[in-house]
């Protein structure tokens, strides 16, 4: 008996931790908005991680609200929160009501609580939705989904092709690129082009990182890498030509 209660005990308290975590989440995220809209940049500051405190100076968070509400109006209330986990990072969606339409501030938290990511969003389309009649419930689709081999689906076709990779991105690794490369190995129409410091979206990742780049990289506010834009730009010149 006396176990049976220690285990309920236990589970409760990990409920109420996991509820108060939520609760402060969702509260740090209000604030963050709030001090945000009202052009408090050193609140916001203090709660930035290293990363975002160096991509976000207060030059570029003020260029980001005046951008913002010249596109949307003047901000008018925060209308509720939504929640979600993923790989490590607790994330808020901060629902804002503007005068011209309504966007979810999206706020990114790492495991101690610091502002890893921060971007506007649209708000999700309702969703209404059934499986089409041709769908079958049989699994039909992811297994012919685990038998497709795209580097080989390529190796079949004759056109040019050119191959890029960032290389930090913990989606598509280099693993895979050197897939591709031995794959295509010895066609001449074939371009593979490498990225140092980019991430699956040829956009920069954390300066310094000595690992992969993670998801609150596609949370901060940059461009897809300039070379990328250029190389993609002379590729398409030369296969015209």
């Amino acid at each position: 008996m006396n176990g049976r209660r220690a285990a309920l005990l236990a589970s409760v308290a990990l409920l109420m931790a996991g509820s108060a975590a939520a609760q402060s989440g969702d509260s740090l995220a209000r604030a963050l908005a709030e001090d945000f809209f009202a052009g408090r940049f050193a609140p916001m500051a203090a709660r930035f991680d290293d990363r975002m405190a160096q991509a976000m100076p207060e030059e570029k968070v003020t260029d980001l609200r005046v951008r913002l509400v010249s596109q949307v109006g003047a901000f008018q209330a925060i209308t509720g929160t939504r929640t979600e986990d993923t790989k490590g990072y607790h994330i808020v969606f901060v629902t804002c009501r503007f005068e011209k339409m309504t966007l979810d501030m999206k706020v990114v938290f790492d495991s101690s609580n610091r502002v890893a990511g921060l971007s506007f969003l649209p708000l999700p389309p309702p969703v209404d939705w059934s499986p089409p009649p041709y769908a079958k419930a049989d699994g039909s689709y992811v297994i012919d989904l685990r038998q497709y081999h795209p580097v080989e689906a390529a190796a079949r076709l004759r056109v040019p092709l050119l191959i890029l990779q960032g290389d930090l991105d913990y989606q598509c690794t280099m693993k895979n690129f050197e897939g591709w490369k031995n794959g295509l190995a010895g066609r001449p129409n074939v371009t593979f082009k490498l990225y140092p410091g980019l991430t699956h979206l040829f956009t920069p990742a954390s300066p310094g990182r000595a690992g992969l780049s993670t998801p609150a990289d596609y949370d901060v506010p940059q461009h897809v890498a300039e070379a990328v834009i250029e190389d993609v730009a002379a590729w398409l010149r030369s296969v015209r030509n």
